[in-house]
């Protein structure tokens, strides 16, 4: 189904008035994550692998090992830091990165959220029925939330002294690798869904950013881009037709080759420098169900049952209360890249030292980032009509609520008890 034509100004600077006030939001989130992990790091000196990377600058510092294959999150603490080898200097840049990272995030989520709002309100296929909008303060609001959004805790889903250890939540907060990946996951997702929105007219132009977005975002961390690529990928060659078949190959190959070859440098550097896998050298297998029972096998099948339940909560109780979303394209794009990602951890595990760290949950959380938070951001836009649909969308933010609370508790909880498990 062919969407209306997207204006080029819809993704750059229709609304630059508003542009300081989404900033000043992220500043603000910025400035209120700064603070957090000055708690987390600098005052409670609470384990993280933020510590682990600030060591591994230190070896690099002392030549004892090259650059990892995703350098991102040590450029930029080093850089912050002057250039320091001192570890305590590195380790308060770092605070201000991973602070950084969320404001960015939240900057660039309100963005494409307002984007959406000018893509519904033009949109020919979407639906008619409860077609109210809330509009600019759903934006900031699901943008703002998003940041704690986290599912019920293993303790409470299977009784594990744990709260996050199997989980595949929407957020962590202690991997630094994965935070600063996120605004760049956050620009893919907006400027793909502009793509695929535009459809036939898409740019050229936006596929060499997408395409930079996504080195960007794998020099990071290449998690997203295991799932954006395969998701991104499909949908546009749903859209593929005789007349279009090679713009769309052309358009596939400028957004999607970069970070491919980037993946393929990433695995040649591995090989090239053992030292860099301060974990043990990587290996991989593919079976069926790999998942939970090879990275936690002393889980029954039912705690992987309840374990997956969890994480996607509040995704399986809003399309069940509102089962319309599935045709919107953004929720096409989020869900997809959440199903692939997870059909990834299902099939593709580590083996030998590596093959309890979990490595493959990594693409399926920085999707359902995403995907929480484009539920959210309908929860709060929803303007419903009847009734039903008011007891619906009720039911919807008292979920979006207790989610929040829960990842504030489990901010909170990492510091009191010294372990983000």
């Amino acid at each position: 189904m062919q969407e209306v034509v997207l204006p080029a100004a819809h993704i750059s600077v229709s609304r630059a008035r508003w542009h300081w006030l989404w900033f000043a939001i992220g500043v603000l989130v910025a400035i209120a994550m700064t603070r957090y992990y000055s708690w987390l790091l600098l005052d409670a000196r609470v384990e993280t692998d933020v510590q682990g990377h600030i060591e591994f600058i230190g070896n690099v510092c002392a030549k004892a090992f090259a650059w990892p294959a995703n350098p991102g999150f040590h450029w930029l603490t080093w850089l912050l830091s002057g250039r320091s080898c001192d570890s305590e200097r590195l380790l308060r840049a770092a605070t201000v990165v991973l602070g950084g990272c969320w404001g960015a995030s939240v900057y660039l989520t309100v963005w494409v959220g307002n984007c959406l709002i000018d893509w519904h309100s033009t949109s020919s296929v979407m639906p008619s029925a409860s077609s109210g909008r809330i509009g600019a303060p759903a934006a900031i609001g699901a943008a703002v939330v998003a940041c704690f959004l986290f599912p019920p805790t293993v303790s409470s889903l299977i009784g594990s002294p744990d709260n996050y250890v199997g989980l595949l939540p929407p957020n962590v907060y202690h991997n630094s690798t994965l935070i600063s990946a996120m605004p760049f996951s956050v620009a893919a997702f907006g400027l793909g869904l502009r793509q695929l929105r535009a459809g036939m007219a898409s740019s050229l132009w936006i596929d060499v950013l997408l395409g930079w977005v996504l080195v960007g975002g794998a020099l990071c961390k290449p998690s997203y881009a295991f799932a954006f690529v395969p998701a991104y990928g499909l949908l546009k060659l749903l859209q593929i037709n005789r007349k279009s078949y090679g713009k769309t190959v052309v358009s596939l190959l400028i957004a999607l080759a970069p970070v491919l070859l980037l993946i393929i440098g990433q695995a040649w550097w591995l090989s090239a420098h053992p030292e860099v896998m301060i974990y043990g050298k990587a290996e991989f297998a593919l079976g069926f169900p790999a998942g939970w029972k090879q990275f936690l096998p002393e889980l029954t099948a039912w705690k992987s049952f309840m374990l997956a339940v969890g994480s996607f909560a509040l995704p399986l109780l809003a399309y069940m209360l509102r089962p319309v979303w599935l045709q919107y394209p953004a929720h096409r794009l989020a869900l997809g890249c959440t199903v692939l990602a997870f059909i990834q951890f299902m099939l593709v595990y580590e083996t030998g030292e590596r093959a309890g760290h979990g490595n493959f949950t990594w693409q399926v959380i920085a999707a359902n980032h995403l995907l929480y938070w484009v539920i959210a951001f309908d929860i709060l836009n929803w303007q419903p009509v009847t009734k039903s649909e008011r007891l619906r969308q009720g039911a919807l933010i008292v979920a979006v609520a207790l989610s929040a609370v829960n990842g504030l508790v489990y901010m909170y909880t990492i510091v009191t008890t010294s372990t983000y498990l």
